[in-house]
């Protein structure tokens, strides 16, 4: 068992606004933008040496051309957003995304005006990339190891997981927090701060010992501080890595009681392979239901008759199809009846989910709220 006492979780909220004059990274933000395909300001020799490569041009004219439909993606995803999704005081708000992989790119489009954002999943969050350290080859190299990570979520709209133990550990690029500043810099966003993150301090000591008893995956986390460079308001997003079975949790007993404590929260839930179905992720379900009282999720999140059973309300929207064949055992014929029994509300405007294809002609979505929903149509209301 892990070592006693449970060490308590340390402070890490950071408020929305820092300064009043809050100043982004010059160097963090350009690293962010080069990989985005996107022209830093001039100024700076370590940056504009890599600009006037040929590898720059051919990696930004590549990232123009795949951003364009996903910029379409998100801007339907918006329109949707505005209709349907409503949120009161968002700015003092948490928007918590299990499962999440470097996916910024759906939880901003959704969620653009949350104060903090609290992702974790398997993959290890790392840091961006020292350009001054960099030679053009391994420039070169970085731009190609960006370009793969991001093929899956720009044309499927997930991050496949099995595929990202690879793309997130190539040797120029390794982890999610490369990926996830990428998708900033994409949705104009710059970086004030990046920085390492530990919750429990005490229990990284004690791990640290090679004789204790101690988790497979360490917990590892990282904090981005971003801004909005036209207003200058700031922003947070907490990575963190670890493994959120039940049984793992027992290393880091106090970790669902820290998710607890993050509210009011709203949650995020797509493409999770079901693991909310799953008995081993019993904790992080309760968390995330006692903590959030929205959840915005495809059927991959918390099972519907979960929702229905502690009385919460549920709007269906899109259409529900079985799960992959790969994932058949998170077929949930309660939630196929009851979309038949509402008319199988209009379809969704974008793909979400793992029925991606045909522009998202299969995907549905369901918005959990725990209060009456005040979401608009074209949805419909179980009964």
């Amino acid at each position: 068992m892990p070592p006693q006492p449970q060490a308590q979780p340390q402070p890490t909220a950071v408020p929305a606004s820092l300064s009043p004059l809050p100043q982004a990274d010059r160097r963090l933000t350009a690293a962010a933008q080069l990989m985005a395909g996107i022209t830093p300001a001039a100024g700076d020799p370590v940056i504009d040496r890599f600009v006037a490569l040929d590898s720059f041009r051919s990696h930004q004219a590549w990232m123009r051309e795949q951003w364009a439909p996903v910029r379409a993606r998100l801007s339907a995803m918006e329109t949707w957003r505005d209709q349907n999704i409503r949120v009161p005081d968002a700015r003092n708000r948490t928007m918590l995304y299990p499962f999440s992989g470097p996916d910024f790119l759906n939880a901003y489009a959704l969620f653009p005006t949350h104060a903090r954002y609290v992702f974790f999943s398997l993959e290890r969050p790392s840091e961006l990339p020292d350009l001054a350290t960099k030679t053009p080859q391994e420039f070169t190299e970085l731009l190609a190891s960006v370009r793969d990570a991001l093929r899956d979520i720009f044309e499927r709209n997930y991050f496949i997981t099995s595929y990202m133990s690879r793309q997130l550990t190539a040797p120029r690029l390794r982890g999610t927090v490369p990926v996830i500043a990428v998708m900033m810099a994409l949705n104009n966003r710059h970086i004030v701060s990046a920085e390492p993150v530990d919750l429990f301090p005490e229990l990284t000591a004690a791990y640290a010992d090679p004789t204790a008893k101690r988790p497979r995956m360490p917990l590892r986390g990282m904090r981005i501080v971003f801004m909005d460079p036209a207003t200058r308001t700031t922003q947070s997003l907490q990575y963190f890595s670890l493994d959120a079975t039940d049984r793992a949790l027992a290393f880091y007993p106090e970790f669902t009681t820290w998710l607890t404590r993050q509210g009011p929260a709203t949650a995020l839930v797509k493409s999770a392979s079901y693991l909310l179905h799953d008995r081993q992720f019993l904790q992080v379900r309760e968390a995330l239901l006692s903590t959030a009282d929205t959840v915005v999720q495809d059927d991959t999140g918390v099972p519907y008759r979960v929702l229905r059973q502690a009385g919460w309300d549920v709007k269906l929207f899109g259409e529900y199809r079985k799960p992959i064949p790969a994932l058949a055992y998170g077929y949930q014929r309660d939630l196929q009846e009851s979309f038949i029994r509402n008319g199988n509300p209009a379809r969704l405007p974008f793909p979400f989910g793992y029925h991606w294809r045909e522009g998202g002609a299969g995907s549905g979505l369901l918005i959990a709220t725990r209060p009456v929903a005040t979401a608009s149509a074209p949805a419909t209301t179980v009964r």
